[in-house]
This record gives structure tokens, sequence and C-alpha cells, in this order.
């Protein structure tokens, strides 16, 4: 099992890092030429719900974790990470994004079945959510599930995924690719 968890976290961190910069800049907008005053940066957080501020939290904690080369350190940011997720989804269960980054870092500190059940979480939330069918996708392809591997590769394509250099480069998919209904679905979705 430690090896799965290492081929996750592998393919999550790129997504990841894109991802928590992403949600970053959603949750915080600001141009690029204005840096923030300390009133600004005071008001941003008077203004944001006990769910919203743990979400923040969580990210600062996932983007440390990034930063650790130190594999005990990280694993412990990413569990304080996912403590301030449950928080957030706690508080709100329908928290498209606190649930979705719970799920992937669920699957990146191991627990591949609490992962898996909030990326399925997240599409019930919103069923186009394309990163959670990816990220599906390479779990049930690291666990060699043919089947949900490839309905969630399709969904994750149907609902948007664009990253094509990396779906052929992810080694999560190493399985999957190796199927030849893995470029049925490829040519399904006009992914050439």
């Amino acid at each position: 099992m430690r090896k799965n968890t290492k081929l996750l976290w592998f393919t999550l961190t790129i997504n990841f890092l894109l991802q928590v910069s992403q949600v970053q800049a959603k949750v915080n907008p600001q141009t690029e030429s204005m840096a923030p005053t300390e009133s600004v940066i005071h008001e941003n957080k008077q203004n944001l719900s006990d769910e919203e501020k743990s979400f923040k939290t969580a990210l600062a904690y996932i983007d440390s974790a990034h930063q650790v080369a130190n594999l005990p350190d990280r694993e412990k940011l990413l569990s304080n990470a996912r403590v301030e997720l449950t928080n957030a989804v706690t508080k709100n269960q329908n928290y498209l994004e606190a649930v979705y980054f719970r799920g992937v870092v669920n699957l990146m500190l191991g627990k591949l079945d609490e992962g898996e059940a909030d990326l399925q979480r997240a599409i019930e939330i919103n069923p186009k959510t394309a990163e959670a069918h990816y990220n599906l996708a390479c779990l049930y392809s690291v666990r060699n599930n043919t089947e949900l591997a490839l309905m969630s590769l399709d969904n994750a394509l149907k609902n948007g995924f664009k990253d094509t250099d990396y779906l052929f480069h992810d080694p999560d998919l190493a399985f999957l690719r190796n199927v030849k209904e893995f470029n049925e679905v490829l040519a399904k979705n006009k992914i050439f």
C-alpha cells in the first residue's frame, strides 16, 4: 500500500499545486498590481465565514507540505490540513472545494477509502468536477480496477479535464494506459 501512496503523491503534487493557487485566487481575489494592505487583510479575515477560514488555513498547510522534503513533517502538515478541511466540511457539508481537497489530502496520506468517499461526495455536489473524476481514475487505476478507472477517466474528459500531456505521462494511470479501452475512451472524447 505504501507504493500506491508514493505514486499518488507524485501524481497529485503537480495538479494539487495548480489547484491550490486557483482556489486561493477564487477565495481571495486581488489584482497583481495591488499589494494587500493591513486593512485589506484584516477586512478579508473579517468577511470570511468559519468554514472559509478553515479552508484557507488548510490551503496554507497544504502549500507548506509541498515545500517540505521530510516525509514525517509533510504528513503532519497534511494531517493538519485534513483537520481544517474536516472542520470546514462539518460546518458546510456542501462546500465543494473543502470536500474535494480533503479527498485529495486523504489520498496523499494513504487513506484511500476515505479519499475515494470524499471525491465521490465532491461529484455528488457537482457532477462536473473534472479533477475529482480524474483523481478517481488514478485511484482506480492504481487499484487495477479497469472498469471504474475507465468510467472515471471518461467522466473527467467529458467534464473538461484538458491536461492530456499529463494524462499520457501520469504514473498512476500506467495500468490503465495498458488496457485497450483506454484508447477507446480517448478517441470517444476526441483526445489524440
